[in-house]
């Protein structure tokens, strides 16, 4: 499972590189550091698993800077809001993982927060523009960007929210747990709408 993720990522990074993007707007320079920050995740996991290391910390940051960077792309419209909500879910994570729960483990509270802030803004966001029948948004190559980590937030929400051990290890199909089916599905569906996105914003600023 481990090797499939982190070729996915690293094959999207190098795609994102490749086709140099990065400066075409805010949003393409703000996925760069997703990307990024993504890419490093996975290349220093992989190193410290070969001797046996954990590293649960590295994920931790990851996600407050994964989530924060994702936030800032769908509230790129609003400034003063983006830096609210922002600020307010960075000062939130430092303190659950700075003095609540300073053990070097993965913190689920950090990853869910995040999602779930990302996840209810999103429907507010669409819905507004739903109702002031903005159809162009909805055809927009940022529509695709802030649609890509929907699924992924979503699923991995669901996977660690209800904390239930039985529940991750639930075989869904021969040896198969539900915790490796999701962790797949939803990587999948994220990298492949990045790199949907990547390819036509390319292809629409040529």
């Amino acid at each position: 499972m481990s090797n499939l993720i982190f070729f996915v990522v690293i094959i999207t990074f190098i795609h994102f590189i490749y086709l140099d993007v990065r400066k075409i707007n805010s949003d393409t320079r703000d996925l760069f550091w997703i990307l990024f920050i993504c890419t490093f995740t996975e290349l220093v996991t992989k190193i410290l698993t070969y001797y046996n290391i954990s590293l649960w910390y590295l994920y931790n940051f990851s996600f407050i800077v994964h989530n924060s960077l994702w936030l800032k792309i769908l509230l790129r419209d609003d400034y003063s809001y983006q830096k609210k909500i922002i600020g307010c879910y960075i000062f939130f994570s430092s303190i659950i993982y700075g003095f609540i729960d300073t053990t070097n483990f993965f913190n689920k509270i950090i990853m869910i927060v995040g999602a779930l802030i990302y996840l209810v803004l999103f429907i507010v966001i669409s819905y507004k523009n739903l109702k002031d029948e903005n159809i162009g948004f909805f055809k927009s190559n940022h529509f695709i960007l802030i649609s890509s980590p929907i699924i992924f937030f979503f699923g991995l929400s669901i996977l660690f929210g209800f904390n239930s051990m039985k529940l991750i290890k639930t075989i869904v199909f021969g040896n198969v747990t539900l915790y490796r089916f999701i962790i797949i599905f939803v990587n999948i569906i994220y990298y492949s709408l990045l790199n949907i996105y990547i390819i036509k914003e390319k292809r629409d600023y040529a």
